[in-house]
């Protein structure tokens, strides 16, 4: 006799069955959480150099305003780079220190790269990887990096956990896929720089993929053969309910480590 014959026989929806199915479910929404979070997490706010102080070495600029000192050495609409300071304080000499003909007659003057680090808008996110880590101008490449680190890892999940879950089992799998997000998720949301990052989020992606598709495959097996094609639908929605949820998440926590942190505690 079969698992479906064993099924039919015993009740192929039952209270036990629904109980453990709508577990699975919920494991569907907090999957999603993870398959998006970089939206949120690797988000770019804008940014722009930091300004450095070209007054504190000549007293004859100790009355420049910020905003003067802020037109004098950031180029409108680069966010990269700043003009040479010791060019601009050269510049500024030779006009007698008029800085209103400066602005109107700025001349050439040299690019140079961030040297004071970067200034990020806290309008849309308070912090982010990007704005932690600085991952912007010749790091930016980074981003797109641990995007691909992270496909790597789902990749990695989704042919490791299936083979391994038709050997030991899919409540095993399930479980060491549920504790391995869990863990790569909280040292993530503590990882003082993107190298330590990157190894938690590919284990994240290979976690939260090998998981999903046990949890998926065990749903399934589940019910009896009547209410499969359903089971399988109305775990793809719970799924979609994830997407929805963190964005509402996303929207009232802005602080990555934190938004990290409220999407995997839940693996508990």
């Amino acid at each position: 006799m079969g698992l479906d014959q064993i099924t039919v026989h015993i009740g192929e929806f039952g209270p036990y069955q629904r109980q453990k199915y709508f577990l699975m479910c919920l494991f569907s929404t907090l999957s999603a959480f993870h398959a998006m979070n970089m939206v949120f997490i690797g988000a770019e706010p804008k940014y722009r150099c930091n300004l450095p102080d070209m007054r504190s070495n000549l007293s004859a600029l100790q009355n420049v305003s910020y905003q003067e000192q802020f037109d004098l050495l950031i180029p409108p609409g680069d966010q990269c780079h700043h003009y040479d300071i010791t060019e601009r304080q050269l510049q500024l000499k030779r006009s007698n220190y008029n800085v209103t003909d400066m602005l109107l007659t700025p001349g050439n003057v040299t690019r140079v790269s961030c040297s004071v680090g970067y200034n990020y808008s806290k309008n849309e996110y308070i912090t982010t990887i990007t704005s932690d880590f600085n991952l912007v101008c010749e790091d930016k490449y980074w981003r797109s990096t641990s995007r691909s680190v992270f496909f790597g890892g789902r990749l990695v999940g989704a042919l490791v956990f299936g083979q391994l879950s038709d050997r030991f089992g899919r409540r095993p799998m399930f479980l060491v896929g549920v504790f391995m997000l869990l863990v790569a998720g909280i040292v993530a949301s503590i990882s003082p720089n993107i190298y330590v990052f990157l190894p938690m989020y590919f284990m994240q992606g290979a976690a939260h993929t090998g998981a999903f598709l046990v949890a998926f495959t065990l749903s399934t097996e589940l019910v009896g053969p009547k209410y499969r094609v359903v089971a399988g639908f109305v775990t793809q929605i719970f799924y979609g309910f994830g997407y929805v949820f963190l964005a509402g998440l996303g929207y009232f926590i802005r602080e990555w480590r934190y938004l990290e942190l409220a999407i995997t505690l839940p693996a508990v």
